[in-house]
């Protein structure tokens, strides 16, 4: 049998990642959405009457305020299903359709070693275009830069390149690097012409590297544009180990780091990257107009409110309509930017400036203003509204409203533009009901909670079979407060005012008694620094842990559901370095106590040189605590 410490942790990461905790939580529970971004509904750990159970879409994890339970997906079906962590981590596997590989899989072990051999031929690639950009053959698509408004500082951070006339210009390059013909194969950058001959797939382009919107930026892919009215107009890499169509945004990389709470959703590259320019920087692209699944989590684990601008023809219409109820689904808060008498957001920034755009942003339809307005253009024909058409696509919108209170405001704003009563609308709409139901009554049903089989007590009861096997731990508020800021805000390390040590940590005292923890501990950190720390990461042991007779698993969970939604990255940051600016000073606080005890017992002792060097030490912390508590000025 598998051991689930030899399942490589990323293919771990990516169950998490395949498996959003709301869809699998609707499976046990009926929740609905209530206040703020969460959804509520009973808690399947314990009997209640008002709902305590609590599920968040952007940190990817559940907390019972009343039981105080919480983790992330995988933890739920541990806990729900009474099953190991290799248990339900297979669960959630076959439930994604994902093979469930050991460390010592061969097929694996071929996998992520292409994985890092594209990460370094995609790294090489870009700087090469980039180079070629710069160079005398790049003056073309320079000059089509400079005739699109794109300056240099704006080339330079989305690390545009230029791919030449050149059949095999990128290959040749690639093989004087010393990567073989076998392995650029496997890259997706060529091709083979009629005449069995590698050519590169990009020539006479402008060039786009797709950048991952998690972790480390890396190079994922590349799109290419014609300079020209040649077709076709844009081509991407084709699907590799890194990149997989319909899974990532372009320019996320960037817009996860803006201090705006909310994202712009823009169809194309050049979209994006004008609005970047013009100080929008929340900007990121659809790659495509077809949103999907996992484009609109990506979307709601960044943010809950959402305006999307895609093209203002029919194509971009349709588009943003097909997206709509995908978002809605999702549950994120949707506005619709109609950009007027141009037909994408690039074109109307260069023509208008950044202000006007920002003032229609402010002003963007909520999403059932843009249906009616939709409605309306899709029954014109003939300089006329089609009233039979009209009706219908009304009708049709007003029949996908769940909110009682939204429906009657729309009814009501639907009969006025139609120029009928209230009454009359009314009974179309019960008319249509009765055709779609066709005696299956069932599909009204009101949703109902499945049985669980995971409840405890009703009175409460019921001892958690881990509770004695738990390694007790401590742990300041600071310190927790800290890591989850961490977990949910991995982009700020870089900018942290002081360089996180695990030695500033409680852990470190317990790490002779105790060193699973700390080894956690380092782990955590050194994933935080790389920017690759999550929720699931951060908790994944954590259940092991005990922190004053309750699990750390738990702990961390309430703590992370109490930060603040969507806080702006500043905001985290300033939040993380108030935290870890205490837990040093605790830190110092008791290396001090230690030496000023260590400091008298030598004095007893009669050891003068090492009462110095103690003296020497305990100066020292001294003035480190001086210079943090104070910031260097006089107390």
């Amino acid at each position: 049998m598998a051991n689930a410490s030899r399942i490589p942790d990323d293919v771990i990461a990516d169950i998490k990642a395949r498996n959003d905790i709301v869809s699998v939580v609707e499976q046990y529970v009926n929740l609905n959405k209530r206040s703020g971004k969460n959804y509520f509904g009973l808690c399947p750990f314990h009997h209640e009457d008002t709902p305590s159970f609590s599920v968040s879409p952007s940190k990817q994890i559940f907390y019972c305020f009343g039981c105080h339970k919480g983790g992330d997906v995988l933890r739920f079906i541990m806990d729900i299903e009474h099953l190991s962590y290799l248990e339900a981590l297979r669960l959630l596997a076959a439930r994604a359709q994902i093979d469930l590989p050991t460390i010592d899989d061969a097929a694996y072990e071929k996998k992520r070693s292409q994985r890092q051999l594209l990460t370094e031929i995609n790294l090489q690639t870009a700087r090469y275009y980039y180079k070629n950009l710069l160079s005398p053959a790049g003056q073309p698509a320079r000059d089509y830069l400079k005739q699109r408004g794109i300056s240099a500082q704006t080339l330079q951070r989305f690390g545009l390149g230029y791919a030449g006339a050149g059949w095999d210009d990128l290959y040749q390059y690639l093989l004087k690097q010393s990567f073989t013909p076998a392995e650029l194969a496997e890259s997706g950058l060529f091709r083979q012409n009629k005449y069995a001959r590698t050519i590169d797939l990009f020539r006479e382009r402008l060039i786009f590297p797709i950048m991952s919107g998690v972790g480390r930026n890396r190079v994922i892919a590349f799109g290419g544009r014609v300079l020209d009215h040649s077709l076709p107009k844009y081509i991407n890499s084709p699907e590799t180990v890194l990149y997989v169509k319909g899974q990532h945004l372009y320019g996320l990389n960037l817009a996860r780091q803006s201090k705006s709470h909310d994202l712009i959703l823009v169809e194309g590259y050049m979209d994006c990257i004008s609005l970047h320019q013009a100080g929008i920087d929340n900007a990121v692209a659809a790659l495509g107009t077809a949103l999907t699944e996992q484009q609109i989590r990506l979307l709601h684990q960044h943010t809950s409110d959402l305006i999307i601008s895609f093209d203002a023809d029919t194509a971009g219409q349709t588009a943003t309509l097909r997206s709509l109820d995908l978002l809605e689904k999702e549950g994120l808060s949707v506005r619709v930017l109609k950009v007027p008498g141009s037909k994408d957001p690039d074109e109307y920034i260069r023509q208008n400036g950044a202000e006007r755009f920002r003032a229609l942003a402010d002003q963007a339809l909520p999403l059932l203003d843009y249906k009616f307005s939709v409605a309306l253009s899709l029954a014109q024909k003939n300089g006329s509204t089609d009233l039979t058409i009209y009706q219908d696509q009304l009708c049709q919108i007003l029949e996908r409203i769940n909110n009682s209170i939204l429906f009657e405001i729309y009814l009501k704003k639907a009969a006025e533009l139609l120029g009928i009563s209230l009454d009359t609308i009314r009974a179309e709409l019960q008319h249509r009901q009765r055709e779609h139901r066709g005696g299956k009554s069932s599909e009204l049903a009101t949703k109902q909670a499945k049985p669980v089989n995971g409840r405890v007590a009703a009175d409460g009861s019921g001892q958690d079979p881990q509770t004695e096997s738990r390694v007790k731990v401590h742990m300041s508020q600071d310190e927790a407060y800290f890591l989850t800021i961490l977990a949910t805000e991995p982009d700020i390390w870089p900018d942290l005012a002081l360089r996180p040590q695990p030695e500033d940590f409680l852990l470190a005292a317990d790490r002779a008694q105790a060193p699973q923890p700390y080894a956690w501990l380092g782990e955590v950190l050194a994933q935080a620094a790389k920017g690759e720390l999550g929720v699931s990461a951060l908790l994944a042991p954590t259940s092991q842990f005990e922190l004053n007779g309750t699990a750390l698993n738990d702990v961390l969970t309430a703590l992370m559901m109490r930060l603040p939604e969507q806080a702006s990255r500043a905001q985290a940051k300033a939040e993380a370095d108030r935290y870890y600016k205490q837990v040093r000073i605790d830190a110092l606080s008791r290396t001090q106590h230690q030496l000023r005890e260590q400091l008298r017992h030598s004095e007893k002792q009669q050891q003068p040189e090492l009462e110095q060097k103690l003296r020497q030490d305990y100066q020292a912390t001294q003035r480190q605590l001086y210079e943090l508590r104070f910031n260097g000025r006089k107390a």
